[in-house]
């Protein structure tokens, strides 16, 4: 599990917005995409093969034979909607996965949280997901932490790593600095052992990855449910593209619809998502196109 990925915080945009012009009937309802334009738009424009640089980080995309996880799994259900299949490279460098995509040396990246700073070199998707905050707390969550309110009303001790989204989070929401045990991250599950053995009451985290640590870890620990971080947004995946990219918006119109349909919960459910960590339309308006 990479740091550099947590600093990445987000931005993502609408596109592909169609604008309908006046007729005299009304009609309600909404539209769905036509399977057999998404092939049309395939035929016209995207290649029988996608390039797809994705980084690595669990449990985003996970190493286990196959590449499998979320984020390529998503890409790969919707890539076959539109009549082609991936190609991933597999990137342990953020930067070199944003130098690709700005060099057109990939069709799209996956895997990343998206940046504000961003919006001007490339074009991302939808939103397709979101994680929020969570806290690792002891079997039972016996204090009731579920939130940094629930943390200074309490008096609770607080872990977080030093310098990581959640620091700044703690000390924004109000925690007291003495209830803040702040560890350098070298050992991303240093967390269990301060909880464990009491320098610690809970440790907040992103909650998608949270949950993958506490199971990895094999610690008798909880998660309490996911929060949405006080003064920032929170962490929003969604996939990006060369700019002027042909593949853009088929790739949304299938997107949307795997969303519709219900077949993507289905999809990331196995890799431990909850229905809170889908992305809601508020969450695609980041970047004003």
């Amino acid at each position: 599990m990479g740091l550099s990925r947590r600093q990445f915080l987000l931005s993502t945009t609408v596109l592909g917005a169609a604008a309908a012009t006046g007729c005299t009937t009304a009609i309600t309802g909404s539209a769905q995409p036509n399977p057999a334009d998404l092939r049309r738009l395939k035929d016209d424009a995207i290649p029988d093969e996608v390039t797809v640089g994705i980084i690595a980080y669990r449990p985003y995309t996970i190493e286990e034979g196959e590449l499998t996880g979320p984020v390529p799994e998503i890409a790969r259900a919707v890539l076959a909607e539109l009549g082609t299949t991936p190609k991933f490279e597999l990137m342990r460098d953020e930067q070199k996965l944003l130098v690709g995509i700005k060099a057109q040396q990939f069709d799209m990246v996956a895997g990343l949280t998206m940046r504000s700073d961003l919006c001007g070199d490339v074009v991302y998707s939808m939103a397709d997901h979101v994680s929020g905050t969570a806290l690792a707390v002891p079997p039972g969550n016996p204090k009731g932490l579920k939130t940094y309110a629930d943390v200074i009303s309490s008096g609770a001790k607080l872990a977080v790593f030093t310098g990581f989204p959640e620091d700044t989070d703690a000390s924004a929401a109000g925690v007291a600095s003495q209830n803040v045990v702040r560890m350098v991250f070298s050992d991303p599950f240093e967390f269990v052992a301060k909880i464990e053995g009491g320098a610690a009451d809970c440790f907040a985290y992103d909650d998608i990855s949270l949950r993958d640590m506490v199971k990895e870890s094999g610690a008798a620990l909880d998660v309490a449910p996911p929060f949405r971080p006080e003064n920032r947004v929170p962490f929003i995946g969604a996939y990006a593209f060369p700019r002027e990219s042909p593949i853009v918006e088929p790739f949304n119109e299938a997107l949307r619809a795997l969303h519709k349909s219900g077949d993507w919960k289905r999809i990331v459910e196995p890799f431990g998502f909850l229905d809170e960590n889908e992305a809601t339309d508020d969450l695609s308006a980041v970047c004003g196109e």
